[in-house]
């Protein structure tokens, strides 16, 4: 099955309520080079937050690919900072991530191999986590539904044993890898 990992961030959300400023924050999650490049930018907000969803982004991808829940953030080392397309190591893993970046969010889609990826956002005007991921989920079943002309009754995503969110058509997986995320106003999904 294809595996892909995604992640949003609302920056405006992300600027009221992170400690994004706090050295402590940020030796916990980038590397010196990270910091180093976060503070030479000409936005340190926008540069922390795109390099916390494509770490995000590859964890997703990685723990796809090896079910293992930890948290190390900052063993997600990016290089190669100003490319649309990023490298993304930790240990003998390696990934490739995409990003968009807008005034309001940042995405990352993750993928193993360097191709184009099938990422999408959407503005929620919802407050709680359960049903903003709710809104995501039947956004990408209908997208789904459509791009492979399945009826929409019989998709559904559920969650494997790690959490990982799998696609299922009349109780059986699918072979489309997916990933979904939501932050503050927003949502997106990501397939493979």
């Amino acid at each position: 099955m294809a595996k892909i990992g995604n992640d949003i961030v609302d920056l405006n959300l992300a600027q009221q309520t992170s400690r994004w400023q706090d050295p402590r924050f940020l030796d916990k999650l980038f590397t010196t080079k990270e910091q180093e490049y976060i503070k030479a930018s000409v936005n340190p907000h926008t540069s922390i937050w795109r390099l916390w969803s494509i770490k995000e982004a590859s964890y997703k991808l990685y723990i796809q690919c090896r079910p293992d829940c930890f948290y190390k953030p900052k063993a997600f080392a990016c290089t190669n900072f100003e490319a649309k397309l990023q490298q993304v190591s930790y240990a003998d893993f390696k990934c490739y991530v995409k990003t968009e970046i807008t005034n309001a969010f940042v995405m990352a889609t993750a993928q193993l191999e360097p191709f184009e990826t099938s990422s999408f956002f959407l503005k929620i005007d919802v407050a709680t986590a359960k049903t903003q991921s709710k809104i995501v989920r039947q956004k990408l079943l209908a997208h789904v539904a459509d791009l492979k002309q399945l009826p929409l009754e019989h998709l559904d995503v559920q969650k494997n044993s790690w959490g990982i969110p799998q696609l299922h058509y009349k109780l059986k997986p699918l072979k489309l890898g997916v990933s979904i995320s939501h932050h503050g106003r927003y949502g997106s999904y990501a397939i493979a």
